[in-house]
């Protein structure tokens, strides 16, 4: 395939690759793996009569706070992440819902994507360009950048 839109690249895709056991040139393979949760509203999925819990696993601001610690790195879905976000930067889609987080699934998709300081400042980058495209009158996504208390 070779087009990688929807797949993790660099480090991300090397991690998730080796716990499944999947040949990081394998995008066929990768996506059946983790594409149920795909940016762009498309689902991949290899059982659709799997069973799937009905309520999304909520998240707690510890398991975020550890997710910011190890800037992503972190399973915090039991061992079954089934999404597919593109890039290098380590990312966790989620339910964001009245001040709540969940994690997506397959009768629940996510609806905001968490980002990671894998590289100095990116995120900080990314935010501050979102701002000053919708400053100029370009139409950008809605970005907020948020810190967390820092390393225990």
């Amino acid at each position: 395939m070779g087009d990688h839109q929807h797949l993790p690249e660099g480090r991300a895709r090397e991690r998730i690759c080796r716990r499944r056991g999947i040949d990081t040139r394998d995008d066929v393979g990768l996506l059946f793996a983790i594409g149920e949760d795909c940016a762009g509203a498309l689902s991949v999925v290899s059982n659709p009569s799997e069973a799937v819990p009905a309520n999304p696993k909520e998240l707690t601001t510890s398991a975020i706070e550890q997710l910011a610690r190890a800037k992503g790195e972190i399973d915090v879905s039991g061992g079954e992440r089934r999404f597919s976000l593109a890039g290098a930067q380590e990312k966790q889609p989620v339910i964001y819902d009245n001040g709540q987080y969940a994690l997506p699934n397959r009768h629940y998709p996510s609806t905001h994507i968490l980002k990671f300081e894998t590289f100095p400042l990116v995120c900080f980058a990314e935010a501050a360009a979102n701002q000053l495209a919708r400053e100029i009158g370009l139409t950008v996504v809605n970005t907020e950048y948020l810190e967390t208390k820092g390393k225990e």
